[in-house]
């Protein structure tokens, strides 16, 4: 099972590290961190996470986990 992470600018560090945490150890799954580029992405608090993927090279994916955070309204938004 392929589990895509979307990060966005101000993404909230704990709604994306809490369900990372619990769906990464799922028998049979693969965790893929997302974003636009590889570079890293800032999270609400300061924090920068570095995606291990982009949405151009993301496997089919069979979840998608969408964080909250400030910057989860314009992230939706964005095609």
């Amino acid at each position: 099972m392929n589990i895509g992470f979307v990060l966005f600018p101000n993404v909230t560090q704990l709604d994306f590290t809490g369900p990372l945490q619990v769906l990464h150890r799922m028998l049979g799954a693969t965790t893929h961190i997302l974003s636009k580029t590889l570079d890293p992405v800032p999270s609400d608090c300061g924090l920068s996470l570095v995606p291990t993927g982009t949405f151009a090279n993301a496997p089919t994916l069979d979840m998608i986990v969408v964080p909250g955070g400030f910057g989860v309204v314009e992230a939706i938004g964005d095609t």
